[in-house]
């Protein structure tokens, strides 16, 4: 007779890959646009702006919104609406995706109760009974672990200093360009 116990142990580890991929992937699909995706956090000469938008960059100043934009109404804003921060006050820019903090807990949590799980269902099928004690224990034990190693990895931050100079804002330009909601040159003026 044939031990199937590998194969099944190999399916029900490509399985649960196959859900990690498909939980990293499409937790990142739907976005209306591009810049709204971000939370900016600037630091000036006269305090910090926290949890606004970055709206679009000029040659001397960027523009922020804290509006939630849609697609169909970045074209409504014009560059009256937002606040101008002009380069000479602008001391570092910080940029975070939104909500990526809570998914790295979510995702970290079931990390730490899925794995074990198997494990305990693969070793159970070798012992005659299941030490369901022992896997709550391991469980617990591996989630904490791994939530707060998943929310470490979601809270991290591009980060660019500024420094107050016109050059340095000139040479980051067009890495913050990427996390400008309109990123274009059409506000120059």
């Amino acid at each position: 007779m044939v031990n199937n116990k590998p194969m099944k142990a190999m399916k029900t580890y490509l399985s649960i890959l196959l859900f990690f991929i498909i939980h990293y992937y499409a937790s990142g699909q739907y976005y209306p646009n591009r810049g709204s995706l971000f939370e900016v956090r600037i630091k000036t000469t006269e305090g910090k702006i926290n949890k606004v938008n970055l709206f679009a960059l000029t040659d001397s100043a960027i523009y922020v919104t804290n509006k939630s934009l849609n697609t169909s109404d970045i074209y409504t804003y014009d560059y009256e609406t937002n606040l101008k921060i002009p380069v000479k006050n602008i001391k570092q820019i910080k940029f975070r995706i939104k909500g990526a903090t809570k998914e790295g807990f979510i995702s970290g949590a079931l990390f730490g109760v899925v794995i074990p799980l198997c494990f305990t269902l693969e070793l159970s099928e070798l012992e005659d009974e299941v030490q369901w004690d022992k896997y709550i224990l391991a469980s617990l034990s591996f989630a904490a672990v791994s939530t707060l190693i998943g929310g470490a990895i979601g809270s991290k931050h591009a980060y660019y200093p500024v420094r107050c100079d016109y050059d340095m804002y000139q040479v980051l330009r067009p890495e913050l360009e990427y996390y400008a909601i309109m990123n274009n040159y059409f506000y120059d003026k």
